[in-house]
């Protein structure tokens, strides 16, 4: 596979062991917001949706933490309740039909939302918007391993391959992504 893109994700070096197909191109230049939890408030709980390749992640953040996993969760409960704070819900309810041991679920109502906005990986924000993201951002490295990652990012773009994606980075641009250096790598030696 190859990507394109100004942003680094923790699964893209396994483009260098994989190789290159010109033929399967995730572009990632456009609708892609790379410093999304940049402005979060670390006192309160934020909830992010994540969709990748059509299964749902939710994921807390609380200090700077991520939590989603239902051991995490009951810790994150935990300390919401020895700081006074309300806690986020009670594990008796039937929450999300989520799947604990593997870590997700298919949301059927949001299921082509990838599709429709022609990104594997999206957030949703308070908004109810949905937007691009770099994954290594939400500490999802901590739940899907990289390589377990990049074959299902490879899988999604494999199904909606285009062959039409041009290429908008600057030279500067495609010397970094190739993994060269064009300060050292290009200079005249005598």
């Amino acid at each position: 596979m190859k990507i394109i893109s100004r942003y680094k994700d923790y699964y893209d070096y396994l483009v260098g062991i994989n190789g290159i197909d010109n033929l399967m191109v995730l572009d990632r230049t456009k609708g892609y917001y790379p410093k999304f939890r940049e402005y979060e408030n670390q006192d309160e709980v934020i909830k992010y949706e994540l969709m990748v390749a059509g299964d749902y992640y939710p994921i807390w953040f609380y200090k700077g933490k991520s939590y989603s996993t239902k051991p995490e969760l009951i810790i994150l409960n935990q300390k919401l309740i020895d700081t006074g704070k309300e806690k986020l819900f009670s594990f008796r309810q039937a929450w999300y039909d989520y799947d604990w041991f593997t870590g997700y679920h298919q949301n059927t109502e949001t299921e082509d939302i990838n599709k429709k906005q022609g990104i594997p990986t999206l957030v949703r924000t308070n908004r109810g918007e949905w937007h691009g993201c770099i994954l290594s951002e939400f500490n999802m490295e901590k739940y899907i391993p990289a390589t377990e990652m990049y074959d299902i990012i490879y899988n999604w773009v494999s199904q909606q391959r285009d062959c039409t994606v041009e290429n908008y980075q600057t030279d500067k641009e495609k010397i970094l992504s190739h993994g060269l250096d064009y300060k050292k790598s290009f200079r005249h030696r005598k």
